[in-house]
């Protein structure tokens, strides 16, 4: 399975946090300039992705992380407003953040 990371390398070392999914891949594709990490999960083993953010001090996807209820759809951008934009069942959109 893959599974979407974030590594940080401001020191002499380098920490790779696994980000996780909520079930067996995820994908990070963005990150803006507080954090928060944009990409997409799958749901339940073997079903289509569903865009997520992640939120880089808890690094835990769980369904609440979801940003469309779409059947498939992926997260490609966030800005530092965390407004998510992406491709939901064929069509773009964009998600403002709470």
């Amino acid at each position: 399975s893959l599974h979407a990371i974030q590594w940080d390398t401001s020191g002499a070392t380098v920490v790779v946090t696994d980000l996780g999914g909520v079930a067996d891949a995820s994908n990070s594709l963005a990150i803006n300039d507080t954090g928060r990490i944009a990409g997409h999960t799958t749901l339940t083993a073997g079903t289509s992705s569903s865009a997520a953010v992640w939120d880089t001090r808890s690094a835990v996807a769980t369904n609440s992380n979801r940003v469309t209820t779409a059947v498939f759809s992926q997260g490609y951008g966030i800005n530092s407003s965390g407004d998510v934009v992406g491709l939901a069942d064929g069509q773009a959109f964009m998600a403002m953040s709470n």
